[in-house]
């Protein structure tokens, strides 16, 4: 089985992207789902409560994206749990003879999961359309800038890729280089 792990910055598009994957018949597995269902353990949910006070995301994301200590220590505490629950997925699919799974880990390079993966494509656009997505999402414009300064650049992830999708004009334009890596990866 090929796996395929795909990262990129904070409302970048690596939602749509795997969308994109999964409707031309590529496995997926989205790492932020998987965070959400670690949300619903109670001893997730009392480990992260103890540490922040508070176990609401909201508040959470408030105080990670300002203190990168505090950052760790939630990373500590999913991380281990998230790559767990990827590699039970990876034996499913295998033992399914799945041949491609497409994996969105938004901090792939920087918890340095590349080993998990054959091949990584990055997801990308322009910092403004960063910050006006995450804007539309409910963020002011500072908070959005903290956000994606917490990240490592794209022009870093993109040193380290195998592959890059520019997601800053139409999903057409998206779609097309989706297509473009799964007719490489079937070559």
């Amino acid at each position: 089985m090929f796996k395929l792990g795909l990262t990129g910055g904070i409302a970048s598009g690596k939602s749509t992207v795997l969308k994109l994957f999964s409707e031309n018949s590529a496995e997926t597995i989205d790492c932020d789902e998987i965070v959400d269902s670690l949300y619903s353990l109670p001893q997730v949910v009392d480990r992260i409560a103890s540490v922040f006070g508070s176990s609401s995301k909201e508040v959470i994301s408030q105080i990670v994206f300002q203190n990168p200590v505090k950052r760790e220590q939630l990373e500590s505490i999913l991380h281990p749990l998230v790559k767990s629950e990827l590699e039970d997925s990876f034996l499913k699919l295998v033992s399914l003879s799945c041949k491609l799974v497409v994996v969105d880990v938004p901090l792939l390079f920087e918890v340095g999961w590349e080993s998990l993966f054959d091949a990584v494509a990055v997801v990308t656009c322009s910092r403004s359309q960063q910050i006006s997505r995450l804007e539309s999402r409910g963020f002011s414009k500072d908070f959005a800038v903290k956000m994606i300064d917490c990240q490592m650049p794209f022009d870093e992830k993109l040193k380290k890729a195998d592959y890059s999708l520019d997601n800053s004009r139409s999903i057409d334009f998206t779609a097309e280089q989706v297509l473009k890596i799964l007719r490489d990866l079937n070559e």
